[in-house]
């Protein structure tokens, strides 16, 4: 046998503590029960059988292939089961972050930079919808030529077109392969060859697209395509959240012009009658009290009357 030490399998052997022999006598007195010959060449199954006077049960050609495959397979599907625990832990922190955040370009960055680590690739982008036309919100890993168009109309018939209208995850393995792909000049020029395109739905609507891109052709994972469906979906919450956010500041600052250019008095509180503001009526009303924005509005109503207002 050719003694290579410097083998890939050699080194990772090694490393796990697995014992590397040199010749089939040394490893055929390690009295192994069974030997699993993934090499092909029977005359070292021959070789193992007669050394061990046939006490060594030795497993090759098509027997060895299955085992082999049949290890690897679980191999995979562990390392699915511990990223699939990952993506859950990535999904549960956006959750979090749509409660926390108030600027959307951070939490778009945020998003996507989780996509495309769930995903496993090296682009991205987010798009958002206004009436008929797309626009980038976030980009990650694509050239400023392609990132600076500011915005583009769906064509009919194209990528954007076809998920605007089926609401549905776009998988394109290899986009010259694909119709609406292959003649598509950005994803030309860019050099992208697969991606995952998922539409941005909220009541029923689509907003936007999360693009995923990859510069050569492959495949994605069931558990790659339903986590970032997940972000995708998680992202039209934040939109409702952020469009509800505003108008509250947009009815807030209504309010406060309102109070402001009114002769009336008015005060507003919290919950617990603390006074948050008032406006210039009031503060010339009640001029002589000094910061009036720490006291309660118990100080000026009964505490009879305070109890029927709450």
């Amino acid at each position: 046998m050719k003694k290579k030490q410097d083998a890939p399998g050699v080194i990772l052997a090694k490393k796990w503590d697995i014992p590397v022999y040199e010749d089939i006598r040394p490893f055929c007195e390690a009295n192994p029960e069974i030997v699993i010959n993934v090499t092909g060449d029977v005359k070292v199954s021959n070789e193992i059988r007669t050394i061990s006077e046939s006490r060594i049960e030795v497993i090759e050609d098509v027997g060895a292939r299955l085992l082999w495959e049949i290890i690897e397979k679980q191999k995979k599907a562990k390392i699915e089961v511990l990223k699939t625990i990952d993506d859950k832990k990535n999904i549960f922190e956006i959750i979090s972050k749509i409660g926390e955040t108030y600027q959307k370009d951070d939490f778009f960055d945020y998003v996507l930079d989780k996509a495309l680590e769930i995903a496993e690739a090296p682009a991205g982008s987010i798009a958002l919808k206004d009436n008929d036309t797309m626009s980038f919100v976030a980009c990650k890993g694509l050239s400023k030529k392609f990132t600076e168009l500011k915005s583009w109309a769906a064509i009919s018939g194209g990528l954007t077109e076809n998920i605007i209208r089926n609401k549905e995850i776009i998988v394109v393995n290899d986009t010259l392969k694909v119709d609406y792909t292959r003649n598509n000049p950005a994803l030309i020029n860019e050099k992208i060859r697969s991606l995952l395109a998922c539409p941005i739905i909220l009541k029923d609507e689509v907003l936007g697209i999360l693009y995923i891109d990859d510069f050569k052709p492959r495949q994605f994972s069931e558990r790659q395509k339903a986590s970032v469906n997940i972000l995708a979906s998680l992202i039209g919450t934040a939109l409702d959240k952020f469009a509800l956010t505003k108008d509250i500041e947009d009815l807030k600052l209504k309010i406060s012009n309102i109070l402001e250019i009114s002769n009336d008095a008015f005060l507003l509180t919290d919950p617990t009658g603390q006074i948050i503001s008032l406006n210039n009526s009031a503060r010339e009303l009640l001029a002589d009290l000094e910061k009036l924005s720490d006291k309660s509005i118990k100080t000026f109503i009964k505490e009879d009357d305070f109890e029927y207002i709450q």
